[in-house]
Parts: C-alpha cells; structure tokens; sequence
C-alpha cells in the first residue's frame, strides 16, 4: 500500500536537508519538532530524511535515540570534494593538453574581449548580484525546459537575507561581468576549508 511520507519542503532539489532557525535554538527546535511529529504519529507512516548532518541536533537526536522519535535507518553517504591546489598552474596540469588548451583559450577570449572576474565584497552590491543571478538561473532553466517557479520572490527574500548573513566567512559571491553586462554569477557556501557550489547563474552570451 501507499505510504503517507513525510520529507523537507524543497527535498527533491535541495541538497541539504536541515532545519533553518536561529543560532543556539537548534536544540531546543529539534526537540519541540520530534515532540509535534509523535503527538501527530497517526497522521503519517514514514519520515525520510536523506541529507541531514549527523553532527546536528536534529541528526544526534535522531540517531542516539534520546528524542521522541528515533532513526530506524541510517546510512551515512560522504559528500565528495576537491582538494584544490593552492595555484591554477598546478591545478590546470591535472588534466590533458587538449582540454587545459580549450581552457585557455576560452579564458583568454574572455579576458581579451574585456571580462573581469570578482568577488562581491561591496554588501550594497550583494542585493543586485544576487538578483540578476537569479534572473540568469531563471532564464537558463525556462531555456533547458527546467523547474523555475519555486525561485520567485520569496525564495529571492529569504536567499538575499541568508548572504547578507554568512557573508564573508560563510559564503563567497561571484560574479563575472563584460562592460556593464553580468555574464555570470557563482554562490558558494564555505565551510571551514571547504567551498560548496550552491547556485550558478550563466547568461546565454
């Protein structure tokens, strides 16, 4: 039979599930959740929760088994990552002739037609990055026939806010621009020496 299952809003695209709420309540947060989910235990059959960190409070409560509810499952999948040289040229030479030439050469038409890469340290600047970034993602997905809506307005309000909050230690803004044109643009979340791509906007120039 079918199962009534529960999961993170945005779970099928997001790629980490976690609950989003003010530093130092996520305890108690995570409590209260597991205390609501059980009181409401005849309405659903399955919680499943895919990408949560084992180290949070949510995951310890889950997997200790000390919260109103208890991981009956639990299989821990690493998150793959780079360890990235600390120049280009060392970085380039990891991969063959022909694809480090096509590199360069697309590079070098860029920088030669005028484009400049940066990061946004400006923070009345971080307001329009993020904007037109959105708006490139938008227009790259209605091009490849990909889900768009969800990135409206609230979405904007709430990513806007949650920069402007991580930056610059927990996240770095991108972007690349042409004259007065932004060809591209890159949010990354960091996390201690780790940087994660989360949203990449590319014009269709």
């Amino acid at each position: 039979h079918l199962s009534r299952t529960l999961k993170f809003a945005g779970g099928s695209w997001n790629g980490l599930e976690t609950l989003v709420c003010l530093p130092g309540v996520e305890a108690e947060f995570s409590d209260l959740l597991l205390q609501a989910l059980r009181e409401r235990r005849q309405e659903w059959d399955v919680w499943r929760i895919q990408r949560l960190r084992t180290d949070s409070a949510l995951g310890r409560a889950l997997l200790d088994g000390g919260g109103s509810l208890r991981a009956a499952a639990h299989d821990l999948r690493l998150q793959p990552f780079l360890e990235l040289p600390a120049d280009v040229e060392t970085f380039e030479a990891q991969f063959g002739a022909k694809q480090r030439s096509t590199q360069r050469r697309k590079w070098r038409k860029l920088v030669e037609l005028g484009a400049v890469a940066r990061v946004v340290e400006d923070p009345e600047e971080v307001g329009p990055t993020l904007r037109q970034l959105l708006e490139l993602r938008r227009n790259r997905a209605i091009e490849m026939r990909e889900r768009y809506k969800h990135m409206g307005a609230r979405y904007e309000r709430f990513l806007l806010a949650a920069v402007r909050g991580l930056l610059p230690g927990g996240a770095r803004l991108w972007r690349l621009d042409l004259e007065d044109t932004m060809l591209a643009s890159r949010l990354n979340l960091i996390q201690g020496p780790r940087e994660h791509s989360y949203l990449l906007g590319l014009g269709s120039d």
